[in-house]
């Protein structure tokens, strides 16, 4: 996908019922090297909390 972006701009997917869709594109996504963890149960206390 990120090869047909660079050279098309455009990524291609068939579909099954043999139609397709095509999906603009300017740059391949590009993953982030730090993701970040979250204790979901704590922050939802505290968005909950009045």
């Amino acid at each position: 996908m990120a090869s047909a972006c660079l050279a098309r701009h455009e990524v291609t997917f068939g579909l099954k019922d043999g139609g397709k869709l095509v999906v603009p594109c300017q740059a391949p996504y590009q993953m982030r090297t730090a993701f970040y963890a979250i204790d979901i149960d704590k922050a939802l206390s505290q968005l909950l909390r009045e």
